[in-house]
């Protein structure tokens, strides 16, 4: 009899549970869920057009005749592979007939190697694909590009892969894969990304790859970009442009649904201040960034959505530190000289100029009604020095604390 009494006692106690943790909440709206905490990624990147450099030979037919291909496109290869199986019959051009391939032999000159044995000289990847501007885009070649005449050429494509050949006609291209660059061009506002020796990710429709900055160089109004990576990209062999994102700054960790609170919802916004700011110098984590670009980032993503005007706070330290050198003496921060060489290897301005970068590509290539506004130095409250919960840590506070009256 106790034991019966004692189960129904468990099954009482089970049901009010049951009623506290799933019907009550519904009811009076305790523990009602506003945000969702997951983990996410926040990314600074630009889409552009890259060219491919490769180190590259072109191998030609020795001799007319039927030939069958074993290797298929993108194949990578060693050193002695067979690539075709050749049955040379001395073919040769008519008096009066021309080659199709007469304008590929033109402009793939000097790049040739002639071919009887159908072997590779070296380890690489094979294409059947060849571009008439081979001859430009050479690591001999590349510092010498200039925006003004790449952004104007034209790239066509031609597959050279058949079953016949006439002497000195192209048959296949080897790529050294072990090493390739590819170069970009970014607008000066876009520059401070960059740096030197740095680590990028290109992000193509094969998948992602990660390079070396190698070289940045203003070329007018645009700086050339150039990178090196000795990954595998089964297409690399073939275009020599393509479109792709390319990542500066990708970091991972806990993200809040980028939604803005549920009591926002519906409500007649017409314009949103991001005041919001980690004020912090210096941070051995991503939450300088976290909250100065991630924060950026949201309120334009808002901004867009609902068609409000932002009002975006940032800083005058975005013009960093610059060398004091008579050509720098005159140099005066505005809207037109975002980037001119100064340092920002402090993690605060560095953010705060990346944070501008993202309002300043939603208003020019999304239509973003924004503005900008550059604070100067914030300090403590004049009558009673009410300041920052981090006032330790902020620089002017730690300079004045420093400060030996005579």
């Amino acid at each position: 009899m106790k034991d019966k009494r004692k189960y129904i006692y468990f099954v009482i106690v089970l049901i009010v549970l049951g009623l506290i943790i799933y019907v009550v909440p519904s009811v009076t709206g305790l523990f009602e869920t506003t945000e969702t905490i997951e983990s996410g990624t926040l990314q600074v990147s630009e889409s552009n057009t890259c060219y491919f450099i490769r180190n590259e030979k072109i191998y030609t037919a020795a001799s007319g005749g039927e030939i069958h291909f074993l290797v298929k496109e993108g194949e990578k290869v060693r050193k002695k592979t067979k690539i075709a199986q050749f049955n040379g019959d001395g073919r040769k051009l008519g008096e009066d007939e021309e080659s199709e391939y007469k304008d590929l032999q033109k402009s793939i000159k000097g790049l040739t190697v002639k071919t009887g044995v159908f072997r590779t000289g070296s380890s690489g990847v094979i294409s059947f694909y060849i571009d008439d501007n081979e001859n430009v885009f050479t690591a001999a070649n590349m510092s010498k590009l200039k925006y003004e005449k790449v952004s104007e050429m034209e790239f066509d494509e031609t597959n050279i892969k058949r079953t016949s050949t006439y002497e000195d006609e192209p048959l296949y291209k080897l790529v050294d894969d072990s090493k390739w660059y590819f170069v970009f061009w970014t607008a000066a506002e876009n520059i401070s990304r960059y740096e030197k020796g740095n680590t990028l990710t290109l992000i193509i429709d094969k998948g992602e790859i990660d390079a070396t900055i190698t070289d940045i160089t203003e070329d007018g109004d645009m700086w050339r970009v150039t990178a090196s990576s000795n990954y595998y990209y089964k297409d690399l062999p073939r275009h020599i442009c393509k479109d792709a994102v390319i990542v500066t700054s990708r970091n991972t960790g806990l993200t809040i649904d980028t939604d803005f609170p549920k009591f926002l919802k519906g409500e007649p916004i017409d314009t949103v201040f991001n005041c919001a700011a980690n004020v912090k110098h210096f941070s051995g984590g991503t939450d300088i960034e976290d909250v100065n670009v991630g924060g950026a980032v949201n309120c334009v993503r808002f901004c867009l959505e609902t068609g409000a005007r932002l009002i975006h706070f940032s800083t005058v330290s975005v013009a960093g530190n610059v060398k004091n050198t008579p050509e720098n003496a005159f140099i005066k921060l505005s809207e037109k000289n975002m980037y001119f060489g100064q340092s920002l290897e402090n993690q605060y301005s560095f953010s705060k100029m990346k944070a501008e970068l993202e309002v300043m590509q939603a208003v020019a290539k999304k239509g973003l009604d924004a503005k900008i506004i550059r604070v100067g130095t914030l300090a403590a409250r004049m009558r009673d020095g009410e300041f920052q919960m981090n006032f330790r840590t902020n620089s002017i506070t730690i300079m004045i604390m420093n400060y030996n009256s005579p």
